[in-house]
């Protein structure tokens, strides 16, 4: 009994560029697109459930998951056991931890923005919206990945500092606007 052959089919491109079936780039994937990407995850709603802590949260799990993701894909298509060991540390630490950093203040933003979000808006004010969203975590991500590739390792540094300043600052300022001054933990008293 034969069994018949399927018939040559084009090798699937991924969204980021990529070939499934070729490892080299067919060109440099976008940081928009990896921005994207990694919020995903993260639900817009204005639901009383779904805290900004929850929004950070999602923020930081799937920022995690991609880093770790990104980080298999580049060992396995460019390092593959031939670079020093620092390059696997930056790309396993710093780089999921920044892509974590990133995720997280997206999704931050996101939760801050949710009735934007949520209102009947026109399609030229929702992109307005996202990219406005994304746009000082899309910048940062490209800083960081052009100062690496340039061996500028000290501005690399100053890029990443400046991502964990830009959410704590994030953090501060929704705690600020958005949580109420009651104390937290064993003192609270929950209105029944």
């Amino acid at each position: 009994m034969t069994v018949p052959t399927p018939a040559p089919q084009k090798a699937a491109v991924a969204n980021d560029g990529y070939s499934l079936a070729d490892p080299a780039p067919r060109r440099a994937p976008a940081p928009a697109s990896r921005q994207t990407a990694a919020a995903t995850p993260a639900p817009a709603r204005s639901e009383s459930k779904f805290t900004w802590r929850a929004a950070v949260m999602w923020g930081l799990a799937s920022g995690v998951g991609f880093g770790v993701a990104e980080g298999i894909m580049y060992s396995s298509r460019y390092y593959n056991g031939i670079q020093s060991g620092e390059i696997y540390v930056i790309r396993y630490v710093s780089c999921v931890a920044l892509h974590a950093v990133w995720s997280a203040s997206v999704a931050l933003l996101i939760w801050n923005k949710a009735s934007d979000f949520q209102s009947d808006s026109d399609w030229p004010d929702l992109v307005f919206e996202v990219l406005m969203v994304l746009a000082i975590p899309m910048v940062l991500h490209g800083l960081y990945d052009t100062m690496l590739k340039k061996d500028m390792d000290l501005w690399a540094l100053v890029t990443a500092v400046a991502s964990f300043v830009f959410l704590t600052v994030l953090v501060e300022y929704t705690r600020h606007h958005h949580e109420s001054p009651e104390p937290r933990g064993a003192n609270r008293v929950y209105a029944q």
